[in-house]
């Protein structure tokens, strides 16, 4: 759970030099949603590739 927190923030800090706000809370209120979008997709890859693993785990343990 902290690396979705590190996550996001680390990628609220990018975006704040990036566009060159002069503090993290422009860029939190204006590009939140961006950023919870982000972290959804982020998380659905995350949960594919798992699933993935898992299942070739269990074809593997079926065949032996």
């Amino acid at each position: 759970m902290w690396l979705i927190y590190y996550h996001k923030a680390l990628i609220f800090t990018l975006l704040v030099i990036r566009l060159g706000h002069s503090d993290i809370g422009i860029t939190t209120r204006v590009y939140s949603y961006l950023i919870d979008e982000y972290t959804q997709k982020s998380d659905d890859k995350i949960d594919q590739s798992i699933n993935k693993l898992i299942q070739t785990k269990k074809n593997d343990t079926k065949i032996n």
